[in-house]
């Protein structure tokens, strides 16, 4: 039934796109949609409280084999964020990170098994290609678009001729061959009637390239596999108090422990959890550093090789 509902959808949006060459556009590109399709989110937010929540729905796509893609739009504000896939399978999503030239989110979610967009590198379309938009058209999920790559603007934007429904931003646009192309961000209005509207859209290059800078900074972050949260109440004072460990990380073969004080590092005061992550991440891997950790009222010095964080994409 999902499946019907969608081509049904193709053929009620192709519009202009397939009146313009209709020998070309479902014939030539639905291999790279039926490829793309498994790659494809419902992104999902709430935000607000019980009495006046309020919801947003918007698009994107796997990427990498824990992350998902969308627009800075769609999980503005948000309290709670869902990823929906085209298998039925739902999944809580959190921000980790945003790019505010360019308007990208990226959240990280724990679903196994997915089929992640392959980063391939960009080609610029021509004018008149053929392209086709996934994601979430007016609650219909998955939907395809079809449409035609019009020119890049002056801003370095990509217009496209094809109506592009309200929940599509962030959705991934695909060339005849699959390749992911663009990411929609929204539509623009130039004069009265449908004729007159067209879709914006990021290019993929741009997309690619802050998931590549976005890597490389991960990769020189400091990481030591410890989790902790700042004391409150009768013990609020300088100091992290440690409620998890990744087994066989740097903390744990330093042998920290859960429930331990963190009080200095590097012989300097540590004045909260956010203090002490800043100060581990912007320490480069493979440098020794010491704790102070105080537990039953005793304190001792615990050294710890920094490591770099864990390679998972992006």
């Amino acid at each position: 039934m999902p499946r019907m509902r969608m081509w049904l959808f193709v053929l009620l949006t192709a519009g202009r796109a397939l009146s313009q060459n209709a020998s070309s556009g479902p014939v030539t590109i639905a291999s790279g949609v039926q490829k793309a399709l498994p790659s494809v989110l419902s992104v999902e937010t709430v935000s607000g409280g019980a009495l006046d929540a309020w919801t947003r729905v918007g698009s994107g796509f796997l990427f990498g084999d824990r992350y998902a893609v969308t627009r800075k739009s769609v999980i503005e504000g948000a309290d709670s964020i869902v990823i929906a896939l085209t298998d039925g399978r739902r999944a809580p999503a959190r921000l980790v990170a945003c790019d505010p030239a360019t308007g990208t989110a990226v959240l990280e979610h724990g679903v196994t098994g997915i089929i992640p967009i392959p980063p391939q590198e960009f080609r610029e379309p021509a004018e008149g290609d053929a392209l086709a938009v996934l994601g979430n058209s007016i609650g219909v999920f998955p939907s395809v678009t079809l449409a035609r790559f019009i020119s890049r603007r002056p801003d370095g934007f990509m217009e496209i001729d094809g109506m592009i429904p309200p929940g599509n931003s962030g959705s991934p646009v695909l060339d005849e061959t699959g390749r992911l192309t663009a990411v929609i961000i929204g539509r623009v209005q130039d004069g009265a009637g449908p004729q007159a509207v067209t879709g914006l859209a990021l290019p993929a290059s741009d997309v690619l390239r802050f998931l590549s800078a976005l890597r490389e900074q991960r990769e020189k972050a400091g990481w030591i596999g410890l989790s902790a949260v700042d004391l409150t109440g009768k013990d609020h004072r300088t100091g992290v108090k440690v409620v998890s460990l990744l087994p066989g990380g740097p903390a744990d073969l330093a042998e920290l422990s859960i429930g331990d004080t963190i009080v200095r590092f590097q012989n300097e005061p540590v004045r909260g959890a956010s203090d002490l992550a800043e100060r581990v991440r912007c320490t480069a891997p493979d440098t020794r550093i010491t704790f102070t950790v105080r537990n039953r009222g005793m304190e001792t010095v615990r050294k710890v090789k920094v490591s770099a964080m864990p390679r998972r994409s992006p």
